[in-house]
């Protein structure tokens, strides 16, 4: 998606380029919103609508959400366009007694979503294991006709637009990630600082809010936003790389703020 939104940058300036990430940022906001209520950690329906609320609130005011809106052309687009994948995803999960087409179309455009948050910033790449993973699960759940509708309208999708934009795009992905690997140097303690800069009053009451959980008996979900959140440090840990630290914690606050909201 670099072509289009150069074209916008070259057309309109650093304005136009930054009123876009305006509109994309604005609507990962309710999107946040809705992923955190539909994630019902409360039995009590105004209880997770509050926990919903809150959860945007604090994307709308924390510091690197609003840096990365108005100085990153890629990121809040590719951020908005994952939200939105999740955000549909639940919602095809969530069909208990679906209509003809109405958990498939959900997943098609969920893995559509998935599809463009990649092309337009390549990070994102490494949530897809997760993802599929934590969906094929949930599928598990509500029976086979689920899973097959998983499979067909979502993981084969998915995974068969990555496979051929990696053939097509070969030579570029692969300078890609040839520059993300750090240098001989161990850079973990400065990856973890720098993560921890921009993730730890979250970070702190979502731990918290994992504990309450765990005494109510609530452990798999509280454990799967755990290790969404964990991805980003993980895999800059693995990879020695400190690039954009920063900027890549938003993904993990995507996992950290609804249990954050759940505390307060």
């Amino acid at each position: 998606l670099y072509p289009p939104l150069a074209a916008i940058f070259g057309t309109f300036g650093i304005l136009g380029a930054r009123f876009l990430s305006v509109i994309f940022g604005t609507v990962s906001v309710y999107l946040l919103y809705e992923f955190a209520k539909n994630l019902k950690l409360s039995h009590n329906e105004k209880t997770n609508e509050t926990i919903g609320l809150i959860a945007s609130l604090l994307l709308g005011i924390l510091s690197i959400p609003l840096y990365l809106s108005r100085l990153a052309i890629y990121d809040i687009p590719s951020f908005t366009f994952f939200l939105g994948g999740l955000v549909l995803l639940q919602k095809a999960l969530l069909l208990k007694q679906p209509l003809v087409w109405q958990r498939e179309n959900r997943f098609f455009f969920s893995s559509v979503l998935f599809l463009l948050s990649f092309l337009t910033k390549y990070t994102t790449f490494i949530f897809l294991p997760f993802i599929l993973l934590w969906a094929l699960y949930t599928s598990r759940k509500l029976g086979k006709v689920a899973v097959k509708h998983y499979l067909q309208y979502f993981a084969g999708i998915l995974i068969a637009g990555t496979i051929l934009y990696f053939g097509w795009h070969f030579d570029a992905l692969l300078h890609f990630f040839r520059e993300q690997v750090g240098a001989a140097e161990n850079q973990s303690i400065q990856i973890l600082i720098q993560f921890a800069r921009y993730s730890i009053p979250t970070l702190l009451f979502a731990l918290l809010s994992v504990f309450f959980l765990f005494l109510q008996k609530k452990r798999s979900l509280p454990l799967m936003l755990l290790l969404g959140a964990s991805i980003i440090p993980v895999v800059h840990v693995a990879t020695n790389n400190i690039k954009a630290v920063d900027q890549q914690t938003i993904l993990s606050l995507i996992f950290l703020l609804p249990l954050s909201a759940y505390f307060f």
